[in-house]
């Protein structure tokens, strides 16, 4: 024997999971663009922004060293992108963007790996022809160049 109250909530938890999978997600990028309004936004789709088929300068923190993988997990906040007048400028991203980019070569990764989390870097990356995030250069911008400008 079915007890009313048991059907009723069940029909309540059915009803609430098709809402929910009706509804369209959220993505990264969606989110990243909302916080970023009312700057104007220079990417067509959140797929254009994670683009890096050319060299792409980047900003971030370093979070994790995947030692198994070879890889570096960078938390990234600015990208260096162009202007409508031509010059190059940062754009500070919103939200949280989690990176995960390959050393070009082991001694790069040897290098990398030795940075503690938290360390900021500044890196040009680029995507390879399997679509991995390579490091073609980095330095850590809070250390002052070796040969003075």
């Amino acid at each position: 024997m079915v007890r009313w109250s048991h059907l009723a909530s069940a029909v309540s938890v059915w009803v609430c999971l098709a809402a929910l999978a009706a509804s369209p997600p959220r993505t990264q990028g969606q989110q990243g663009q909302e916080l970023l309004a009312p700057e104007p936004l220079l990417f067509d789709s959140p797929l254009e922004f994670l683009d890096f088929s050319n060299p792409t300068t980047i900003e971030g923190l370093i979070r994790f060293v995947d030692v198994s993988e070879r890889a570096i997990w960078l938390q990234w906040d600015r990208r260096l992108e162009d202007h409508p007048s031509g010059k190059k400028v940062w754009r500070t991203l919103g939200g949280e963007f989690m990176l995960l980019v390959y050393p070009r070569d082991g001694v790069q990764f040897d290098t990398l790996k030795e940075l503690a989390p938290g360390t900021r870097l500044r890196m040009v990356i680029q995507s390879n022809d399997t679509g991995r995030r390579l490091i073609l250069s980095y330095v850590d911008p809070s250390v002052p160049p070796e040969v003075p400008l």
